[in-house]
């Protein structure tokens, strides 16, 4: 399988979380998702497994008044559903050009929920971030909990370099 893995530490620790997902390589189709960490000290936690057109597993997610929320879940999803957890991954390995538009079906594991994210490819010019300046594909992309833009390096092997919440006071950028 292809693991890919991310790791996240945001505020100084308010927000710290390790993701591993695992894909079949010949069609990028999540098989687990494993993710564990703290958001302003509450644990979250989530541990799914995707097979034969179902998603099982468990997901511990903070709530308002410091209280968690476990969701017990056993699913079903259809063919070439992506796990949230996927996307920063799945995104880049999508075939990118200008104009073009994706609808991926995306299971929120938060929510136990599957919501089709419209993503719509356009060019981003060039972007500047902390690790320098690349050539870039804007994706945006709605149908999740906020629009988001993720920017893409039109460049292989590529990767993101920055994030934007729409509405949201902060970014994420590529610093290295």
């Amino acid at each position: 399988s292809i693991v890919y893995q991310e790791s996240t530490v945001i505020a100084g620790g308010m927000v710290q979380q390790g993701t591993t997902v695992h894909f079949t390589p010949a069609d990028l189709s999540v098989t687990q998702v494993d993710q564990t960490g703290r958001v302003q000290g509450q644990p979250a936690e989530i541990h799914l497994t995707y097979g034969a057109g179902r998603v099982k597993g468990t997901s511990t997610t903070p709530q308002p008044g410091g209280t968690s929320a476990t969701l017990q879940i056993d699913t079903t999803v259809t063919p070439g559903t992506y796990d949230d957890n996927a996307l920063s991954f799945v995104l880049p390995a999508l075939p990118l050009a200008n104009g073009r538009s994706f609808a991926l079906n995306v299971f929120e594991s938060g929510k136990g929920t599957t919501q089709v994210m419209q993503i719509k490819v356009s060019d981003g010019g060039s972007v500047t971030v902390p690790a320098g300046t690349f050539p870039v594909f804007r994706l945006d992309i709605t149908g999740g909990q906020v629009p988001t833009a993720f920017y893409v390096t039109r460049d292989a092997p590529r990767r993101i370099v920055k994030i934007e919440l729409i509405g949201a006071p902060f970014v994420f950028e590529l610093v290295k």
